[in-house]
């Protein structure tokens, strides 16, 4: 079996990260449409998403909750598993790609790699920082504080299992076809 590649994630992201391109299917001609990151209308109390269709010129606004992706006809999904395997756009298919294809995992976000996400290694002493005082109120929140707001801790398990990564493979290269077809359209 050929060794897997390793991912190392330093930088911390959620799944808002990659919300700027979203391509869903237009509900007119049913060809892929880009949709804009949903915004708060206060006066509906909902979300809105914004749909315009580059090839039926087609505009539509569609009420929706907060989690879009359970409600908005997403252009890029598969069945998978039993599941529904679904992404955003390319960048968020790369980034699913380069985690299920991973063979070892690094993706804890901390201040270096003796930070409390890495559990409780020893700090060498050429390493070891005197402790500042702290002023009252609150402190500033940091990256490892918040290890399971990262887009690979909200990961359904079966994706993330390696007894399924063959499958989710296949199903990550389906999408990625169908996102070539869609382009050279």
């Amino acid at each position: 079996m050929p060794e897997l590649p390793a991912l190392r994630t330093r930088s911390y992201f959620r799944l808002s990260t990659f919300e700027d391109e979203i391509l869903v299917q237009c509900p007119k001609c049913r060809r892929c449409a880009n949709a804009t990151p949903p915004s708060y209308d206060r006066s509906k109390r909902k979300y809105v998403v914004h749909i315009s269709c580059l090839h039926c010129a087609a505009q539509h606004e569609v009420e929706t909750d907060f989690d879009y992706w359970n409600h908005l006809n997403l252009w890029l999904k598969v069945s998978c598993r039993g599941d529904v395997l679904w992404a955003l756009n390319a960048r968020h298919l790369t980034a699913l790609e380069a985690f299920v294809a991973a063979g070892l995992r690094d993706t804890r976000a901390g201040p270096s790699r003796h930070g409390p996400a890495y559990g409780s290694l020893p700090v060498p002493p050429s390493e070891a920082k005197e402790e500042k005082p702290r002023a009252a109120g609150p402190q500033p929140t940091r990256s490892w504080q918040r290890r399971n707001s990262h887009m690979y801790s909200r990961l359904p398990a079966w994706l993330a299992s390696a007894k399924n990564r063959p499958d989710v493979l296949r199903g990550l290269r389906k999408l990625r076809t169908k996102l070539a077809r869609t382009t050279q359209s």
